[in-house]
């Protein structure tokens, strides 16, 4: 009788995993845009705020923090975003400022149509803000990662997520630390049709990141020291957390969809609980709702709790891009919007991966980290999947549209990428001080 109990208990707890790994399958379905086409871009972009003199970062403590930084920007915003009575975010209809780890500031802007309305809130964000940091003698910086601190000097913002995550990932890898504190990125995200063209964008954005990665570097510092390797978040997020970054596995399997990433989230601990429960654990998505049906927010919560390279949160999130000035995020953008919009460059990326997996994406990421536009990808130098990209990104944007790529294409056509820039412009600065003594 004891065994029969135990049977039927144990039948049950997989039925209930089953029907909740379905439920997210369903909770990523209702993100297709059917009828309403997918030529929408969001865009988040982290920035650090420093000191005009000594270039150190400004934290979100103290009297002159970001924390007062914030108070003072609210006036302009809807919503204030509170945390244990801290004032940790700001909202409004089109965008949301909210802070990562480290107090940077991340402008998250809603997806839209028109990428002129996109750079127009991102720079009247930067405005608004430069009014309120400049008196204060400081500047608005967009890095990979912070020029002259180390991440032990950088203290966590006031949110029990983050102490989680902190402590989980001491346990998970060795540089979870200079990730929360020290990084900055521009995420962009992109709509899927329904799940066979998410299946193809999906596996297409994994395949070719390591190449936006690639263009989009923007962290010649790492720990104050100059970096002299490439893509240096790329090599950072290796070594946080295997199980939630990365390249999701899943990608790997013949019937890869919505199902199969369903069951990514739900194999990977959760850290925090969630939104109203922000208490430390160990447990799974399967573990944590194993007798009960997951709710949507908590499918929500769950698909945040992982971090892999291109993330599924009813839309597609590319999350490799370095932070980066205005003009230089939204070539990213216009770039990645072009590229995704183009079926014809959707279907070489699908021929010429189909024998492909993540452990090959992984090497490209060690060839692109030690050799940068030098590297051979796939079987191919790089710089043949990059100019096939020029070509192909910005047929099927807009006229209207069509010269925001320009910055993009041109430093390919170059072989140069932000962060080539910024050392070149460095150096010439340095020169032109020189001179002067």
């Amino acid at each position: 009788m004891i065994g029969r109990s135990i049977k039927w208990y144990n039948h049950y707890m997989t039925d209930q995993k089953e029907k909740n790994r379905k439920k997210i399958a369903g909770f990523f379905e209702t993100g297709s845009k059917k009828d309403s086409g997918c030529d929408r871009i969001g865009l988040e972009l982290e920035h650090f705020i420093v000191d005009k003199d000594t270039g150190k970062s400004v934290f979100y403590y103290g009297e002159k923090g970001i924390e007062t930084i914030l108070k003072a920007l609210s006036a302009r915003y809807e919503e204030e975003i509170i945390s244990d009575a801290y004032l940790i975010g700001l909202k409004k209809n089109d965008c949301t400022v909210t802070l990562e780890p480290g107090a940077q500031l991340e402008l998250s802007i809603a997806p839209a149509k028109s990428l002129k309305n996109i750079m127009d809130i991102q720079r009247g964000f930067i405005e608004d803000l430069s009014v309120l940091t400049d008196p204060l003698g400081y500047k608005i910086v967009c890095l990979g990662y912070r020029e002259k601190d180390k991440a032990e000097e950088i203290p966590l913002i006031p949110k029990n997520r983050y102490r989680n995550m902190d402590a989980h990932f001491k346990k998970t890898g060795t540089m979870g630390r200079n990730m929360m504190r020290g990084t900055g990125a521009s995420q962009v995200s992109i709509d899927y049709r329904d799940e066979e063209d998410f299946k193809k964008k999906f596996r297409a954005a994994c395949f070719i990141s390591p190449l936006f990665a690639l263009v989009a570097d923007n962290a010649p510092f790492f720990e104050g020291e100059t970096y002299k390797k490439h893509t240096l978040r790329q090599r950072i997020w290796q070594n946080v957390d295997n199980a939630r970054a990365g390249i999701p596995w899943v990608i790997d399997e013949p019937d890869f969809g919505f199902l199969r990433y369903a069951e990514y989230i739900s194999k990977v601990p959760l850290i925090v609980h969630g939104d109203y429960d922000d208490s430390y654990t160990t447990k799974t998505v399967d573990e944590i709702y194993s007798e009960r049906e997951i709710k949507n927010n908590e499918i929500a919560h769950a698909a945040s709790m992982v971090f892999p390279d291109v993330r599924l949160v009813r839309y597609i999130e590319i999350r490799v891009g370095d932070s980066m000035p205005i003009d230089m995020s939204i070539s990213y953008a216009a770039m990645i919007k072009g590229l995704f919009l183009n079926e014809k460059w959707l279907d070489i990326q699908e021929d010429r991966f189909a024998g492909f997996c993540t452990a090959d994406i992984k090497k490209a990421k060690k060839e692109i980290e030690e050799k940068g536009y030098e590297a051979e990808v796939y079987g191919i130098p790089i710089c043949e999947i990059l100019d096939e990209m020029v070509c192909h990104m910005s047929i099927k944007l807009p006229r209207d549209e069509k010269h925001y790529t320009d910055i993009m294409s041109d430093m390919i056509n170059k072989r140069q990428n932000p962060v080539m820039i910024k050392i070149k412009k460095d150096k010439n600065q340095m020169y032109i001080k020189d001179r002067k003594r």
